[in-house]
């Protein structure tokens, strides 16, 4: 059976993964955390949005559009017809 697993590749061993040293999960989660603040940054959360995203209770897509007054209206785009 040697060969034939060999051949297979079912005589592998796998290597013992190798556990994060507490320096290398501190970094893991500040990296999380910076990609988490600009996905919020673009969908332009409020605070109490913020929140809910933190806590893990909602994903930062989860909250309805807000018109601030800066996009354009629905009738802009269709301006150059009239």
């Amino acid at each position: 059976m040697g060969l034939i697993d060999t051949l297979l590749g079912n005589d592998k061993k796998e290597k013992p993964k190798k556990e994060k040293t507490l320096l290398e999960t501190i970094l893991d989660n500040e990296q999380r955390d910076r990609e988490l603040e600009e996905e919020m940054d673009a969908y332009d959360l409020d605070e109490e949005e913020r929140k809910l995203v933190k806590d893990g209770t909602h994903d930062p897509w989860n909250f309805e559009y807000q018109n601030n007054g800066d996009d354009m209206d629905e009738d802009d785009y269709y301006n150059e017809d009239n």
